[in-house]
């Protein structure tokens, strides 16, 4: 038995050797392999099988820290048509003195979205104010023709309008797109002038002393139905470092915009609206 002992023993051992021997080259492999994260080198996301870089890795970060803006501003601009010669049919006098062609519109539009609404998005209201001029020289009354004298037409429509932003597409997945709606009240100022001041003709024929000044307001109604692309996926990176400013996505934005300033049935109003379209850059924050 003590014979039989000894080569067991010396199994044991050597056994148990290269047991030890294999765990510690099992040990030094795991120590030499470099350490992964599992997020991607120098990245907050959680994707680890993405680049640093990757917008998909940048959105899944954005969508975990769900930044909330309750306010969104824009920069507009587009062509704009007034409706002046409607009431007047074809060669009305818009036309005759500044041609059909659109104008140039600008606008800026501020909206404070406070409520949100379950798996749709938020609305609340908004505020526009746009400026649009025309220029051209003025016809001459004796003779219907152009004259040597400037004028000029300045219409700035507003509005105050219901604002819905269908903004869930953007927050909840990897689809950048935010459509829109907007409905309310509107309204323009708006003036005539030449190069010796503001416009005056005579009220009434009936009575040629007394003239009108050439400006007034129009009153009417504004709704707009649009979409805003965000530009996320263009650098994420920056558009990570934008949010921890504060602003939740910069967004391209198209839009219908349809402003029926024809007086609301009041008193004889100047037809200054337009339907038209327009875009611009918008930002929520």
């Amino acid at each position: 038995m003590i014979t039989l002992a000894k080569p067991l023993g010396g199994c044991g051992l050597a056994f148990a050797a290269l047991t030890w021997a294999t765990g510690a080259c099992a040990q030094s492999a795991r120590s030499e392999a470099p350490i992964v994260d599992p997020k991607g080198p120098g990245s907050s996301g959680i994707r680890g099988d993405l680049p640093e870089n990757s917008w998909r890795e940048g959105s899944e970060d954005r969508l975990r820290n769900k930044l909330d803006p309750d306010f969104t501003f824009e920069f507009r601009f587009g062509p704009y048509s007034p409706q002046i010669d409607d009431e007047f049919g074809a060669n009305g006098p818009y036309e005759q003195t500044f041609d059909n062609d659109p104008q140039f519109y600008f606008g800026i539009e501020l909206d404070w979205l406070p409520l949100r609404i379950p798996h749709v998005g938020k609305i609340g209201p908004g505020f526009g104010w746009g400026i649009t001029p025309a220029t051209s020289k003025a016809l001459d009354p004796s003779t219907g023709r152009a004259s040597t004298v400037d004028t000029s037409l300045t219409i700035m429509p507003m509005h105050l309008s219901a604002v819905l932003r269908v903004d869930e597409l953007v927050r909840e997945t990897h689809i950048p797109i935010a459509p829109y709606g907007k409905f309310g009240f509107g309204l323009a100022t708006w003036s005539t002038s030449t190069t010796a001041g503001t416009s005056e003709a005579a009220c009434n024929p009936a009575e040629p002393n007394q003239d009108c000044s050439g400006e007034d307001t129009t009153l009417g109604l504004h709704m707009a139905l649009g979409a805003a692309i965000a530009l996320d996926w263009i650098d994420q990176q920056r558009a990570n470092n934008i949010q921890e400013m504060g602003i939740g996505h910069l967004y391209l934005f198209g839009e219908w915009m349809n402003a029926s300033l024809n007086g609301l049935g009041s008193r004889p109003q100047m037809q200054v609206g337009t339907s038209t379209f327009v875009g611009g850059v918008s930002l929520d924050f």
